[in-house]
């Protein structure tokens, strides 16, 4: 069987915020490599991590990986990525690396590609180590993610370097910052929308709650596929034992009804997430009500097809923030409507302006409105 060196390199790569934020990309946050990190850790001394976000690969980009060092580049994939964008990236990296091993992983539709010589549907740990072992692998698609999450992934001992300056897309506190928090613990999947539980092996999400603490990190945004209302004591009490606050999102709105309280000072904000099909179902306004009454605030994140129902229901009131999926493909009348619907209502436009005390306050309101002056005053719409 064919030998490889023994040095890899994980590209962390993101959606383009024009493309998918349009008119909002300024409000646009940068999200951290925090599943490649852990991935990383099987193995630091013999892999390389980069996060290049939405820049195409340069010999600048990579730093100190040469051609001559790697044996494997493996690519975790964004959502937003077609196969053509997949094909145009590994054409790219493989005049980088014209020997190395290309392998794209992070995406659970993405199968045997041009250019790539494998692609993966897992966490990345066994590839990892079939690499390392010196071995390359077989097949082309490796559906390795049955095995992958027998073996949890490790947290990092090293810090989580911020030079970009990771910030949440969604939770915009005033102070601290919120940092994007998925499903790290399932590597190259940590943005992925696979079918998996949310919740992590035991001890897990309080050992990466502590290192992101410790890479100066202290308010946390948790926004992966599938957490539910069982999830948020966990959650919370997770986020109070090391000292952080944070934000959850989950996805059916029939979950607030579920919340169990109280649930303390440290989860601030709660993001319902509906899906593109779901209205707002009997009794939510008063479910809402009742988790304002325990303090939690709570964020509404719409879908274009269902904005108008949900802006327009009894529940609207309750919500104290709006944020759009993935805006950039929303009609601009739509997001002018929506955003006018939103904070013309109540007078939550100039309550936030009543509420701006000092500087800080200032900056803290225009960084959360970043891009929407442009939309409500956009003539060409």
């Amino acid at each position: 069987m064919t030998q490889a060196s023994k040095r890899l390199l994980l590209i962390h790569t993101t959606s383009e915020r024009r493309i998918r934020y349009g008119s909002l990309f300024r409000s646009a946050g940068q999200t951290a490599p925090i599943g490649l990190a852990m991935l990383q850790a099987f193995a630091p001394d013999q892999i390389d991590l980069v996060d290049l976000q939405e820049q195409i690969p340069d010999v600048e980009s990579l730093g100190s990986s040469t051609a001559s060092d790697i044996s494997a580049c493996i690519v975790q994939a964004p959502q937003s990525w077609d196969e053509d964008k997949a094909r145009i990236y590994g054409e790219r990296l493989r005049i980088l690396f014209p020997k190395a091993l290309l392998v794209l992983g992070g995406r659970t539709d993405f199968f045997s590609l041009p250019s790539w010589d494998h692609t993966i549907l897992g966490t990345g740990r066994v590839m990892i180590e079939t690499l390392l072992s010196g071995t390359i692998p077989a097949s082309r698609h490796m559906n390795t993610f049955s095995e992958d999450i027998t073996r949890p992934l490790s947290v990092p001992e090293i810090s989580l370097f911020d030079e970009i300056g990771y910030r949440s897309s969604v939770e915009k506190f005033d102070e601290p910052h919120a940092i994007s928090v998925y499903r790290p613990w399932l590597g190259l999947l940590d943005r992925s929308r696979v079918n998996h539980p949310w919740l992590p092996p035991a001890n897990t999400l309080e050992n990466v709650l502590m290192w992101l603490k410790q890479s100066g990190f202290y308010a946390i945004s948790f926004e992966g596929t599938g957490i539910r209302a069982e999830h948020l004591p966990q959650l919370a009490e997770s986020l109070h034992r090391k000292g952080l606050v944070g934000a959850a999102a989950f996805d059916e709105a029939t979950e607030v009804a579920l919340v169990p309280l109280p649930l303390g000072n440290s989860l601030r904000r709660l993001w319902l997430r509906p899906s593109p099909w779901e209205l707002p179902p009997d009794g939510i306004a008063a479910n809402l009500a009742r988790l304002k009454d325990d303090r939690i605030t709570i964020g509404l994140r719409l879908h274009p097809r269902h904005a108008q129902s949900w802006l327009q229901s009894r529940a609207a009131e309750h919500f104290d923030r709006i944020s759009f999926e993935d805006p950039g493909s929303w009609p601009k009348i739509l997001l002018r409507r929506s955003l006018l619907s939103f904070y013309g209502r109540h007078n939550r436009f100039f309550s936030l302006l009543w509420g701006i005390r000092s500087a800080h306050d200032l900056i803290c309101f225009l960084r959360g409105s970043y891009g929407l002056f442009e939309v409500l005053f956009e003539r060409n719409i």
